[in-house]
């Protein structure tokens, strides 16, 4: 009885041993993979293009973050000076100059330190046209709206994202650039930066068989957004409001917007998710058209950039009256 009373003690004994170090090597695990988590870089990016190229290059070995998040309005996006220290505090800074200049210009100021990567600085820039035969303004407001342009865009349309060649650019560029700051993952970047490269070559494919034969030439939007993409695939944008897409625009502006397309038989007027639709549709009404949506920048998560691209893609065929 003694005997077996000595067993079960000792047995007991041994489980507690080996649940004890069972729940230490749990803790271990877990307070390593936390540690792993802590010790990634942190790489911010200014826009959803680019934080989608460096997410795709990155994979797992950093921690990513986006300065202005979905559905924001670039054009007028102001950080918060918590946001500006928080954001500084990263390795290194994804850029994308353009409209964004003066708040990336903010997060460099706040942390000199940090590694800042451009990926706009190789791109084809096509220059704003503010004066050409499709600008719409009221003769009283001309030289406001040029000052205004000027500061929020430079001489060159910011709109960059929007031309398939130039995302291949720009991945090409953050490539060789984080490559440098983190050479131990050179071969994993360059697989993933190809994968990524052979995704936008698809869909470079997909909008040149699709906008190969197209009735039309010129497409209405709410803003000029869509000039590098007309620039790639041979149309032209008419633009109620310039670049300046939250701006109201005149009576004036509207008509001749209206009177343009009655001229060249437009039945489409496109209009932007993160923007009232009420003009584009008054615009549609006088012309006996349908208001169809493009979307140059992310509304959700739930989006990416190819989902974007392909959604406008159908759009542009129905606009530009394209059949295959």
């Amino acid at each position: 009885m003694k005997k077996s009373l000595v067993f079960i003690m000792l047995l007991i004994g041994v489980l507690l041993a080996s649940c004890s170090s069972t729940n230490t090597s749990q803790q271990s695990t877990k307070l390593a993979d936390e540690n792993s988590l802590s010790e990634k870089p942190t790489i911010v990016t200014t826009f959803y293009p680019v934080e989608e190229i460096s997410k795709a290059i990155l994979g797992d070995t950093a921690n990513v973050e986006v300065l202005v998040g979905s559905g924001v309005e670039p054009h007028s996006y102001e950080p918060t000076p918590t946001q500006i220290i928080e954001l500084s505090k990263a390795d290194s800074f994804v850029t994308m100059d353009g409209m964004f200049e003066h708040i990336e210009e903010a997060i460099i100021e706040a942390n000199p330190s940090i590694k800042v990567i451009p990926a706009t600085q190789n791109l084809p820039l096509l220059k704003n046209e503010e004066e050409d035969e499709h600008d719409h303004e009221d003769e009283e407001h001309d030289e406001h709206e040029e000052e205004e342009h000027e500061h929020d865009h430079g001489e060159y349309d910011p709109h960059v994202w929007l031309s398939i060649e130039n995302m291949k650019t720009m991945t090409q560029d953050v490539l060789d650039q984080l490559i440098v700051l983190y050479p131990e993952h050179k071969d994993m970047y360059e697989a993933n930066a190809k994968a990524y490269e052979e995704q936008l070559d698809e869909l470079e494919t997909q909008y040149t068989q699709t906008l190969s034969n197209c009735s039309q030439n010129i497409i209405i939007v709410n803003h000029k957004a869509f000039a590098y993409l007309g620039h790639e695939y041979g149309f032209e944008q008419i633009s109620v409001a310039g670049f300046t897409p939250e701006s109201e625009p005149s009576p004036k502006a509207i008509q001749n917007v209206v009177d343009e397309a009655k001229e060249h038989s437009l039945k489409y007027v496109f209009s932007e998710g993160q923007i009232d639709p009420k003009t584009a549709q008054t615009i549609a009404d006088d012309i006996g058209g349908e208001v169809l949506e493009l979307y140059p920048i992310k509304m959700n998560e739930n989006q990416n950039y190819f989902s974007i691209m392909r959604t406008n893609l159908e759009k542009l065929a129905i606009g530009l009256e394209c059949s295959n």
